[in-house]
């Protein structure tokens, strides 16, 4: 009986070893292995909240173009799909690479694509369409990220309508005014708007602040909303999800809402429905916006200021 139980316990040591030792390596195997997905982990979530987050506000009724430039090849295609909206089918809008545009990497380089815009001749056109022809008492929010990849960085961001100040286009220009201070790490610049019958230039919400510093190659969110309230016009300009106060702001005539192409990178040059694209004379080297547009975004509503934050957070490289 002695022996037995003596054996017995042997046996349940033996045992409890083995499954100690086995249980061990099972655990190293693990670490092992999730070692990558921690490490990883970021930047592998920051893709995938983008992604649910885009497809919640391609879905909002007042969504009305969605390019994520997600194709890396050929045109570009609109994800909006407003909920509700029996009207509106947005799948026909495209957005075509003119020039010397190329498909390139985005905010998450193994998983995002954008569009490299080189200056010059170069731009994306996207025809006009009655879904995004604006009038000047009418709400509408734009957003788009943009990626500032060289020291003459400046010019049109954006643009549908006309250039004359007396009779703008629904919105006339988003333009990287002055991209300055481009040394070390550093990038410093200014963004002027042509909105809806007023031409406004933004600062930073510091005091003396003329610019907006970023880091070089650094992605930047731009949001324009423009907002009626009690027959009242408002024009924000938000970066990185943040107000930018309004330096400047004059009136001018009430928006003329035109049959005009909306266009990134380059400026309509007058008000008619031509296609025509205002062209730098090789004198003016810093006309074309050059750098990468990775999504543009129409709502017609003003968005408010906690969801242009949650564009920008869910949106910004992690």
């Amino acid at each position: 009986m002695e022996y037995r139980l003596s054996g017995v316990s042997r046996n349940y040591y033996f045992f409890s070893l083995l499954e100690f030792v086995i249980t061990a390596c099972i655990i190293v195997v693990a670490i092992v292995l999730l070692i990558p997905y921690f490490f990883g982990k970021k930047g592998k979530s920051g893709f995938e909240e983008w992604k649910s987050v885009n497809l919640k506000y391609s879905r909002d009724p007042a969504c009305v173009l969605n390019m994520n430039f997600q194709e890396g090849k050929g045109e570009a295609r609109n994800y909006a799909r407003p909920k509700g909206t029996k009207d509106f089918d947005g799948k026909h809008i495209k957005g075509f690479l003119r020039g010397d545009c190329e498909w390139t990497a985005g905010r998450w380089p193994d998983k995002k694509k954008a569009v490299l815009i080189p200056g010059w001749y170069s731009f994306i056109e996207i025809p006009h369409n009655r879904a995004f022809k604006f009038k000047t008492y009418d709400d509408y929010t734009i957003s788009l990220w943009l990626c500032l990849d060289f020291p003459e960085s400046s010019g049109p961001v954006l643009s549908k309508g006309c250039i004359a100040e007396t009779e703008p286009g629904y919105f006339s220009e988003l333009y990287l005014g002055n991209v300055g201070k481009w040394e070390d790490d550093q990038v410093a610049a200014k963004f002027d708007v042509i909105c809806s019958g007023r031409k406004s230039s933004f600062i930073e919400n510091t005091v003396m602040c003329y610019r907006k510093v970023f880091k070089k190659h650094e992605w930047v969110n731009v949001v324009l909303r423009n907002s009626i309230m009690k027959k009242l016009k408002y024009i924000d300009l938000f970066i990185n999800g943040e107000k930018m106060t309004v330096e400047s702001e004059q009136e001018f005539a009430d928006t003329i809402a035109i049959a005009a192409p909306l266009l990134i990178g380059a400026v309509t040059p007058q008000r008619n429905d031509s296609l025509e694209v205002r062209k730098p004379s090789p004198g003016k080297k810093r006309f074309g916006f050059r750098g990468r547009i990775d999504e543009l975004m129409i709502f017609r509503r003003a968005l408010k200021d906690k969801e242009i934050k949650e564009l920008y957070e869910a949106g910004c490289p992690k």
